[in-house]
């Protein structure tokens, strides 16, 4: 549970930079 975890904030810092910042 631990590691999905770390995978879903992985992903969502993923995002935020593919957002150019917009989504933060």
């Amino acid at each position: 549970m631990r590691a999905y975890l770390n995978f879903q904030l992985a992903l969502f810092l993923v995002y935020c930079i593919y957002g150019s910042f917009v989504s933060c």
